[in-house]
């Protein structure tokens, strides 16, 4: 719950996140930024589909129960989470993240060609034979760094694949909402 947050708010959210938590710098999690509707102004409204996700192991899912209810400041705005909620990942054709970020030399100009190499290579390591579509260039800011990732999707990737993709994801900055992929069929 709460008003809006700045659409770019994955650096933030993590730093609220790990303020309350900080064990959570040395677990293995990712992020899924809260969703809400744009302004094309920076900013996104919280509504009732509005919700953050987390994805761990078990191990860690208790932990993360601890932050039922509470309130935590993200960057300047205020939100308050709601009760945990757990389901088991679930495979689908077709899955999309918000960003995807890989390490380059020069984080700020990485072109798609480029992207697409290192992605492939990930893929591969992870025995995804599917081709992902490159979307749109995106920017994040995470604490004084612009990084550039891309949004991807996959369509019609096969059950392990799909389970694989959400369990591992791909590029780096997990923890700060980059690499979640959810359904979008």
């Amino acid at each position: 719950m709460g008003d809006r947050l700045r659409a770019d708010h994955n650096y933030r959210l993590y730093s609220a996140l790990v303020e309350r938590m900080p064990q959570l710098k040395e677990q293995d999690w990712a992020l899924k930024t809260i969703n809400g509707i744009p302004d094309h102004q920076g900013w996104v409204k919280l509504g009732r589909e509005s919700w953050l996700g987390i994805r761990c192991d078990l191990s860690l899912l208790e932990q993360f129960g601890t932050l039922d209810g509470q309130v935590l400041r993200v960057g300047q705005n205020l939100i308050q989470l709601g009760t945990l909620t757990g389901q088991s990942l679930q495979p689908s054709p077709d899955l999309q993240c918000r960003m995807v970020t890989i390490k380059s030399k020069f984080s700020c100009r990485v072109e798609p060609f480029e992207f697409g190499v290192v992605l492939g290579r990930q893929l591969n390591a992870l025995g995804i034979q599917t081709m992902p579509i490159l979307k749109e260039r995106k920017i994040v800011e995470i604490h004084t760094t612009k990084v550039v990732g891309f949004r991807v999707a996959f369509s019609g990737l096969k059950p392990q694949e799909s389970l694989t993709l959400q369990r591992h994801g791909v590029g780096g900055r997990r923890r700060m909402g980059c690499g979640y992929f959810v359904s979008h069929g």
